[in-house]
């Protein structure tokens, strides 16, 4: 009994103890499952992108060591990724410049070579000298005015070219250049045979990489010369015509202020010259003439009337206070487009021509009085004339009358009767030829 009493109890502390040890490794599996299992979990998460995943420390026992190994690598890898993103992102930028760069320095090279290929084909010349006056860059039109080739010009300086510069005033001109930065004036050039033509030239001051350029562009100009001598010349030819004219001569613009005069229009009206000099004040001119008028207010209205029609071309005379008499003509000048440019004045001394033709209607008058008269006396004379051949007819005895050469001039119808000839057989002939056929 005490054998199997003893049995009984070692078999209940065994089995106890069979209890406590599962009991035990139950416990101590899970306490070793569970950081292995979120371990595990937190590394899926990781792999699967969510770097900020971390895992929770429980022990520190070999697993707790893995799982705090396993954090300070998360952050190592985090960080090492996001230096990565922010060295990719920065490379992308920098692509991404330099593309724009390279498509930036593509588009500048293009137009430059559109810039270079549009002043080749200008009609302008186009020069970019340095600032020694050295070309570095001309295009085709100055060329073909110089008869250069391109590498020859580009060998030359600026006062090769241009006569009016040489090299001793070269940096006198340059300094001007400098200080005026742009402007235009009138040169000449010279090409590569010598012939020197005019132009008119642009100059421009630049500056560009610390380098001072002069980029010029050049017209020729010798057609507007032509035009321009020819203008002058014509100018010069009318004005003097103008200044011959017997007609005084006034030329107003559009907005009524006088811009020209000859001199016969002061003699005319006898304008003192401190008045036909002073320019600006066209009342003083205007008071002047009003005063040796007639009628000024009359005057003063046909200049309004003009003024509001300045289409409409006016011819009249006027008087004067001292007995003279102007002829005054008044014409716009007009565009083909119909714009009014200015309207001229010409004023015509006629009193003389007034005066004779005066003296011409009363010497008429005269005429025609002394015509009436001669033809009453024609007519008495004609009855008088008829009265006296009636009287002499008459006659019966014969009657004549011979001039010096003997011809027969009258005779009355008994001498017809007397020498047996008609009145038209005797006018006209002589008594010598009439005695040689009796």
């Amino acid at each position: 009994q005490f054998l199997r009493d003893n049995l009984e109890l070692e078999l209940s502390v065994l089995a106890i103890a069979l209890i406590a040890d599962v009991l035990l490794a139950i416990l101590l599996g899970r306490a070793i499952a569970k950081p292995l299992k979120q371990l595990q979990k937190t590394t899926q998460e990781f792999a699967a992108g969510n770097l900020e995943a971390r895992v929770e420390v429980w022990t520190k026992d070999e697993v707790g060591q893995l799982t705090i190994n396993f954090n300070p690598m998360a952050d190592s890898l985090l960080t090492v990724f996001k230096q990565r993103e922010r060295y990719a992102a920065q490379q992308s930028r920098l692509n991404s410049q330099l593309q724009q760069e390279i498509a930036e320095r593509l588009l500048t090279l293009e137009t430059l070579k559109l810039i270079d290929f549009s002043l080749d084909r200008v009609g302008d010349a186009v020069f970019l000298s340095k600032q020694d006056g050295g070309f570095c860059y001309v295009n085709e039109a100055a060329c073909d005015f110089l008869g250069y080739s391109r590498e020859e010009l580009l060998t030359l300086h600026v006062y090769d070219i241009d006569p009016l510069l040489s090299k001793d005033n070269w940096s006198r001109f340059w300094a001007n250049l400098k200080q005026r930065g742009s402007f235009k004036q009138d040169s000449v050039h010279r090409t590569k045979y010598g012939r020197e033509f005019p132009v008119e030239i642009g100059l421009n001051y630049l500056k560009f990489n610390y380098q001072e350029y002069n980029c010029v562009i050049a017209r020729d100009i010798t057609e507007r010369k032509q035009g321009e001598n020819l203008l002058k010349r014509t100018n010069f030819l009318l004005k003097a015509q103008q200044e011959a004219s017997i007609d005084g001569i006034l030329v107003i613009d559009e907005n009524q202020k006088i811009i020209w005069h000859n001199r016969r229009f002061g003699q005319m009206w006898n304008i003192p010259e401190e008045i036909l000099n002073s320019s600006g004040d066209d009342q003083k001119l205007l008071k002047s003439v009003l005063s040796k008028l007639n009628k000024p207010k009359e005057f003063i209205h046909r200049l309004k009337y003009l003024c509001e029609h300045p289409s409409e071309v006016s011819r009249d005379e006027i008087y004067l206070n001292d007995g003279r008499i102007f002829d005054r003509y008044s014409g716009s000048v007009v565009s083909e487009a119909s714009d009014y440019y200015t309207r001229i004045w010409y004023f015509r001394d006629i009193t003389q021509r007034k005066q004779v033709e005066a003296q011409v209607t009363q010497l008429n008058q005269e005429l025609s009085n002394h015509a009436l008269e001669l033809e009453v006396a024609n007519t008495e004379l004609a009855a008088t004339k008829d009265f006296i051949t009636n009287i002499i007819n008459a006659v019966s005895d014969p009657i004549f009358v011979k001039d010096k050469h003997y011809k027969w001039k009258f005779f009355n119808d008994s001498f017809c009767e007397f020498i047996g000839y008609s009145r038209e057989q005797l006018l006209g002939h002589s008594d010598t030829k009439n005695s040689e056929s009796e």
